[in-house]
């Protein structure tokens, strides 16, 4: 009696076993990329200007004592909730970042030098700041252009060299260490800064976001990669995503992304144009002024 009782005991276990090892077969890897764009972009260049919601973002130097640094501010919480990092979400087993490109898009100027790129760690305000000021009640930064050795700012965690004298010109830097210190540490997200390392006398404008042309604003590019479990117990008016989620069945290639990855846009097999609109009644671009998409009817003998 009791030798068949262990026997059965150790059938059970055998079967849980088995179930966890089909749960681990029945993983995909997923990759999702997000276009994320400062909430607040600015420069500095000298202890008077105030650079906020200007069209440009210039860096470089102008003399041996006059420079100008670049400072943004990303809403890192505002990223959590679109991705869903963190949410512990059933479906999600792990989520890890792989790259966080920041790209800005050169105007004019010239520049042959290697961009740093360090986190602040002093609270600061567009409105008001400049090389010497951060605060509206008039607190200062450590020294002029901010102290990068650790009063300010981090010392450079990425670095890039950079040649352009043309354009057009896309200039990418790597930040995912900082990204990743933001991610775990929010209340400490006071921006970044972007600094030259040597001293040579030239300067470059890239367009910041307060450019007319929305395509040229900065913008940190993200790829995030997930290992996912795949349950397989949708509904037949419903379509599994590649988290193994289920949503119905006509949101399916709609033009919106119900699934997190935008499984459910993917293989629709449908090509969108001027001449093949896909339905839609009205678009907007992306430009400053915008074109509609409309139809009429011309009257008879009119031209």
């Amino acid at each position: 009696m009791f030798q068949i009782s262990l026997v059965f005991r150790t059938c059970q276990i055998c079967v849980i076993i088995a179930c966890v090892i089909s749960v681990v077969v029945s993983q995909n890897v997923l990759q999702r990329l997000y276009d994320f764009n400062p909430v607040i972009d600015t420069f500095i260049e000298d202890d008077r200007s105030i650079n906020y919601r200007k069209e440009i973002l210039e860096l470089g130097r102008t003399t041996s004592s006059s420079q100008s640094r670049i400072l943004m501010k990303f809403d890192i919480d505002a990223f959590k909730s679109t991705s869903e990092w963190d949410s512990g979400s059933t479906n999600l087993n792990k989520s890890t970042l792989i790259s966080a490109k920041l790209r800005l898009t050169y105007t004019s100027g010239s520049l042959n030098n290697t961009v740093s790129a360090s986190r602040i760690v002093r609270s600061w305000f567009e409105e008001v700041v400049t090389s010497k000021t951060r605060g509206r009640n008039g607190e200062l930064w450590s020294i002029s252009y901010l102290d990068t050795t650790g009063g300010d700012a981090t010392p450079a965690i990425a670095k890039k060299y950079i040649r352009v004298n043309s354009e057009p010109f896309f200039f990418e830097v790597e930040i995912k260490e900082i990204l990743e210190y933001w991610l775990e540490n929010a209340e400490s997200n006071h921006g970044l800064l972007l600094w030259l390392e040597n001293s040579s006398s030239s300067f470059v404008k890239f367009a910041s976001t307060d450019n007319a042309l929305i395509s040229l604003h900065p913008v940190l590019k993200v790829v995030l990669e997930d290992v996912v479990f795949v349950k397989g117990n949708c509904t037949n008016i419903e379509i599994q995503c590649g988290d193994g989620s289920c949503v119905a069945d006509d949101r399916r290639c709609d033009f919106i992304d119900d699934c997190l990855h935008g499984t459910d846009e993917a293989d629709c097999g449908v090509v969108c144009g001027f001449e093949t609109p896909c339905g839609w009644d009205t678009s907007v671009s992306e430009g400053a002024i915008g074109w509609t998409l409309d139809s009429a009817q011309l009257r008879q003998g009119t031209v």
